[in-house]
């Protein structure tokens, strides 16, 4: 009786041996491939324009299902993937169709903080949906966002390597201006026009102090504003820059009979940011391409090799898949502008 018994026990801790065994194999590799899984097929919907291409430069294109619709009608994300057409969900200035997104089953929403979106991102938490508010109005806001939108989808390597190239080529204009004497002072005419101009608590204003400009319209606040012919004639800059998406390009400006005593029209020094593809000046990572633009254009010696070109092809390619070339772009430099 005694050895049945005995042999009784010895099964029973043979048996939770391999038990235990079993258990140990399916804990270790079972959670990791679930979790690959779930971030491959995450799904992601942008409603506000650079929101889009911080997922496009950590390579999360594969993952957008819906983005505000100046992003769905960019030649920039139709040539990165022109097989792929991504829906229109709404926009900054407009909201979103909140119905729509939610139909879409997306795992996060990027929104610009406005106090519309505040009742739509509680229909969408409510929802199940996770909701991440971006306004990256400085550089170091920017590079911070960079980083949570990386942690949020599952890319914090790529962010990481984003953010490295941007603080290489920023620390690299820093240290081509830091010893420029006298400053040129510069005006950015902005989205409505050249009577429009940023404030200087906007991403423009950050592009010209890094580069070593003066600021004309910095003392201003609360975003885009309109000032009057008058106050430009007296600011008299000597570089005048026009945004890509301004109504008023570079050649209406030099033909502008009511602004011709300024210096920057005598001289020419009038220029429009390159990039048709991208609008760089805005708070996006493309934007660093803006700091060696706007230096090479103020300071051409201090940037003489610099190839705008060769630096465009090569952010693209590193960080949305193709070339600035290959994405239709195309620079026109310096004096090419006039």
């Amino acid at each position: 009786m005694k050895n049945k018994m005995a042999l009784f026990l010895v099964l029973v801790l043979v048996l939770f041996s391999f038990a235990g065994c079993a258990s140990n194999v399916d804990n270790s590799s079972t959670p990791q491939g679930s979790q690959e899984e779930s971030q491959g097929e995450m799904k992601i919907i942008t409603a506000y324009t650079p929101a889009t291409d911080f997922i496009l430069a950590l390579g999360g294109k594969d993952n957008l299902v819906g983005v505000d619709d100046k992003s769905a009608k960019s030649e920039l994300l139709k040539n990165i993937d022109p097989k792929n057409e991504i829906l229109g969900v709404g926009s900054k200035k407009n909201g979103i169709n909140v119905e729509q997104v939610i139909s879409l089953d997306p795992d996060l929403v990027i929104l610009y903080p406005v106090e519309e979106s505040d009742n739509t991102k509680k229909q969408l938490e409510d929802n199940g949906i996770k909701v991440i508010s971006i306004n990256p109005e400085t550089l170091e806001s920017l590079q911070g966002d960079i980083m949570t939108i990386g942690e949020a989808i599952g890319k914090e390597k790529e962010a990481e390597e984003l953010n490295a190239y941007i603080n290489e080529k920023i620390s690299m204009v820093k240290d081509r201006v830091k010893d420029i004497d006298e400053k040129k002072t510069v005006y950015l005419a902005g989205s409505r026009g050249v009577l429009s101009t940023h404030s200087g608590d906007f991403f423009q204003h950050e592009i010209i102090d890094i580069t070593g400009g003066e600021d004309l319209s910095k003392d201003l606040v609360g975003g885009w504003n309109e000032i009057s012919a008058e106050q430009l004639i007296q600011w008299n800059p000597e570089v005048m820059v026009t945004v890509n998406y301004s109504p008023d390009n570079r050649e209406s400006i030099l033909q502008d009979k009511s602004l011709s005593s300024i210096k920057a029209l005598e001289e020419r020094q009038v220029y429009e940011i390159p990039s048709k593809i991208d609008s760089w000046d805005t708070p996006k990572p493309s934007a660093v391409l803006s700091f060696l633009w706007m230096g090479k254009t103020l300071y051409p010696e201090a940037f003489e090799d610099v190839d705008l070109t060769k630096e465009a092809n090569g952010f693209y390619e590193k960080f949305y898949g193709k070339s600035f070339e290959d994405l239709g772009g195309n620079i026109i430099e310096g004096e090419q502008q006039q």
